[in-house]
Parts: C-alpha cells; structure tokens; sequence
C-alpha cells in the first residue's frame, strides 16, 4: 500500500475505498488516516467509525482518485 502525505488542508483525509469479495473496504490513504488507523488497530474503517471521523472529530474524507 503506497501511502502519500496529505496534501489537504487539516480538516481533510484521503481515503481510498476497494471492494473485497463485494464488499466495500475504507483503507487510510494519507499519514493522517493511516495514523488513525492504527489508534484504533484496524487496517480498514468500517461505517460507523468513518461517521465518527466525520461527524464527532470534525474531518471531511476525500477519495483518492485514480490515474490509467
């Protein structure tokens, strides 16, 4: 997993979103949402913990895009 520094302001994550066996799996994709990621000792969030990080800490998630 290559994991950029977050080029957005402090409020905002970078996420990256990939279905697993069509299932929808939330990865960290910036140091920020990787450090998150590893206070709650999951490699992936699930719904209600990205409600969390939107609604009581504050943080807009941002998808990362794709180049082909």
């Amino acid at each position: 997993m290559n994991i950029d520094l977050n080029p957005f302001n402090n409020n905002e994550l970078l996420i990256e979103v990939k279905k697993v066996y069509g299932v929808d799996r939330v990865y960290p994709a910036c140091s920020r949402s990787l450090a998150l990621s590893k206070l709650i000792g999951k490699k992936t969030f699930s719904k209600q913990e990205v409600n969390i990080i939107k609604e009581e800490l504050g943080y807009i998630l941002k998808h990362k895009t794709y180049e082909v």
